[in-house]
């Protein structure tokens, strides 16, 4: 049973799978068959994951292009928002760090 079905999303981002590894975030690249990140944020289990396309583009455009930032939230409250490098393999920044949750986040 998966307790959190949330917990991973695949992207448009060159096929990226990102998936809550505890309290971490870990991005997985199906064609290497490796981990190519592993996010560090949360202090507690991560329960959703879901990339974010460039809302700025017009429709039909915007499910074509690759993902502009991941979200991931946690049993901690906490929603961080991650921008995506050009180049995966380059550190992942925060761009917000969301904490009015006083419960865990799921969705």
């Amino acid at each position: 049973c998966n307790r959190c079905p949330n917990c991973v999303a695949w992207g448009n981002n060159n096929n990226l799978i990102a998936y809550g590894a505890h309290t971490f975030v870990a991005i997985y690249e199906p064609k290497s068959i490796k981990i190519l990140k592993t996010l560090v944020g949360h202090e507690k289990r991560v329960n959703a994951v879901k990339w974010v396309r460039d809302v700025a583009l017009d429709y039909e455009r915007r499910f074509f292009q690759p993902e502009k930032e991941l979200i991931s939230a946690g049993t901690d409250g906490l929603i961080i928002v991650w921008e995506i490098p050009n180049n995966l393999t380059d550190k992942w920044n925060i761009t917000a760090k969301l904490s009015p949750h006083t419960a865990s986040v799921t969705d």
